[in-house]
């Protein structure tokens, strides 16, 4: 196959970022190869688990951000939905 770019080859899935969407990324892997190819032919090999340490440490940050800015968003959408249209008087 006249293949060139790269192709990344992972193991060691860790099974904490389980998701059911699909592929996982390769960050969710503690073995990440990377091999690059020129028309068919392996030309280079790079052991990337290092980095995709790194990656995966942003990605679960990220992650934990979005989680508690959604965690904030809910809850002033409760109280606007409360105070807005709800039916309690205070008398």
């Amino acid at each position: 196959m006249k293949y060139s770019g790269g192709l990344l080859l992972t193991d060691g899935f860790i099974h904490d970022h389980y998701s059911h969407y699909g592929f996982h990324p390769a960050w969710k892997c503690t073995v990440v190869i990377e091999l690059i190819f020129t028309n068919g032919i392996l030309q280079q090999e790079y052991d990337r688990s290092e980095l995709f340490v790194e990656i995966r440490q942003r990605m679960i940050e990220a992650s934990k951000r979005l989680r508690a800015k959604r965690e904030q968003l809910q809850e002033e959408a409760r109280n606007y939905a409360e105070q807005s249209i709800g039916r309690k008087y205070q008398i």
